[in-house]
């Protein structure tokens, strides 16, 4: 199933329904909040859907920020996924401003789909670049010893796979942590974003971007809870 109909440039011109083929799909759905672009499922993922756990994997991309509701409609998402399915997500992480309703950090996927019974959680992080893009593992929150931020001035795409092996938890909405130290580089960023705030905008623009280039633990090289990849 496919969350909104999704089309890409390659291989194939068109709708993705013939690249899921495939891989192997013997059915490939769409659903979308209308008809304009013929997907076969008409519904608003703000609300829980009448028919769940009909698929062996859904996939987004690029839809969950376009909904008002995203951590309910993730939760709906993933309901669709059968046990034993994947759920596989493709969405905007950074620099996407003015694109949907939101843009979604690492610890946003890893608490949100282990709420909803999924493990075996993937996050890749795709950074681009003007003359080569870069990827990155973004480690489970657990994992991270120190405060995950990163800035960057190119747009960042965040990749999701997961496993579904069960219908929720306790029912306890996930928490963001809120223990790890903060960089250094960071916690001097306070008083700085209060000194540029009284600046000219450009020449605020032209001192940000010197010390993000200072700040490497402000970068995803820099940051120990990404971890650079190759693909």
């Amino acid at each position: 199933l496919m969350l909104g109909r999704q089309s890409f440039r390659i291989p194939i011109i068109g709708y993705a329904e013939d690249y899921f083929r495939s891989l192997g799909a013997t059915l490939v759905d769409s659903m979308d909040v209308n008809d304009y672009e013929g997907a076969t499922i008409l519904h608003d993922l703000n609300h829980a859907p009448k028919r769940t756990e009909g698929y062996s994997a859904v996939f987004d991309g690029g839809t969950l920020e376009h909904v008002f509701n995203a951590p309910q409609a993730i939760g709906h998402a993933v309901a669709l996924v059968r046990l034993g399915g994947h759920f596989i997500s493709a969405s905007p992480a950074n620099n996407s401003f003015g694109h949907g309703f939101y843009q979604f950090s690492p610890e946003f996927f890893y608490r949100a789909l282990r709420h909803y019974g999924c493990i075996d959680i993937r996050v890749l992080v795709h950074v681009a670049g003007l003359f080569s893009d870069h990827y990155y593992y973004a480690l489970p929150p657990e994992q991270c010893p120190t405060w995950p931020v990163i800035a960057r001035s190119s747009q960042i795409t965040i990749y999701v796979v997961a496993k579904r092996i069960s219908r929720g938890t306790d029912g306890k909405l996930p928490q963001q942590n809120f223990n790890w130290p903060m960089p250094k580089s960071l916690s001097r960023w306070r008083n700085v974003g209060i000194t540029l705030s009284r600046m000219s905008p450009r020449f605020a623009t032209a001192c940000f971007r010197l010390l993000n280039k200072r700040s490497k633990s402000l970068t995803l090289d820099g940051n120990p809870c990404y971890i650079k990849t190759e693909l």
